[in-house]
């Protein structure tokens, strides 16, 4: 029998742990080519690279797996509900990475040139909060993210999108799915797989499961016989084997976003 292939669910995520931890080193040593389409797009990006806009999601992506696969380990099986959520967050930014990588180099510019704004918009609300007499910096830091901010909307504009229109929507999460769906490659697990469906339909599963919605749970759920007042407990669980097939999607998003990312950088495919 080949020793790496898994004989449980636990040993599929341990062997998942592994790769991941692999993945996390492989793309924190990843260089950037000169001349590469990444090199070009920093050349026109500012204040932030486009790099590090597309290079943070795919690490906080392998980040939340790997919590996901650490923690299962250490505690010996799953944390109902707890689990739903890092899969979730990784399901969402690998999505994101790969919505901000698609088309050319123009479309790629004006995605990372909307993310930044919306971004930086959000950043100056969290600002808008923070009492300013315990913070003496607050209002001369809030201008210069305003300037980062309006420099985000002039270079949008120049692409041809208005980001300060009050129509304008960012994508949420949840189209970021669909989008990242519309770009994996359906052979990876064979023709009866469907990235359109199972994609986005597994980030709503989790987002049920992480805010405990009935509907989500119930397939993992044992119930007892009522007591005398007619009530009865529900006891609900996530199993290891159904966590590790939400994992190996959410896995296979980011593989995805970090394969585009390795060609942009001038490489060839990472596996």
């Amino acid at each position: 029998m080949d020793p790496s292939t898994p004989n449980t669910p636990m040993e599929y995520c341990r062997l998942t742990d592994i790769e991941i931890g692999r993945c996390i080193t492989a793309f924190e040593k990843m260089e950037i080519l000169p001349g590469s389409p990444i090199t070009l797009l920093d050349d026109v990006s500012t204040p932030r690279s486009y790099r590090e806009t597309v290079s943070v999601p795919i690490m906080s992506a392998l980040d939340h797996l790997r919590l996901v696969t650490g923690s299962v380990l250490g505690f010996k099986g799953t944390l109902p509900f707890a689990h739903a959520t890092p899969l979730r967050t990784a399901l969402t930014v690998a999505s994101t990475a790969l919505w901000l990588m698609d088309g050319d180099n123009e479309k790629r510019s004006l995605r990372a040139a909307m993310l930044n704004y919306h971004d930086h918009k959000n950043y100056l609300i969290y600002l808008g909060l923070r009492p300013a007499e315990r913070y003496p910096d607050l209002v001369e830091h809030q201008a210069e993210i305003g300037r980062r901010r309006d420099s985000f909307a002039t270079e949008a504009l120049a692409l041809g999108v208005d980001v300060t229109d009050r129509h304008w929507k960012m994508p949420n999460d949840y189209d970021m799915t669909v989008a990242a769906a519309k770009m994996m490659d359906r052979s990876m697990w064979g023709d009866e797989w469907m990235p359109e469906v199972e994609i986005p339909s597994q980030w709503r599963m989790l987002s049920a499961y992480a805010h405990g919605l009935r509907w989500a749970t119930a397939p993992g759920s044992v119930q007892s016989e009522p007591d005398l007042a007619g009530l009865a407990s529900t006891t609900m669980t996530f199993s290891v084997d159904r966590l590790m097939e939400s994992t190996n999607i959410a896995k296979a998003v980011v593989i995805a976003a970090m394969n585009r990312y390795y060609v942009l950088a001038g490489h060839t495919l990472m596996r």
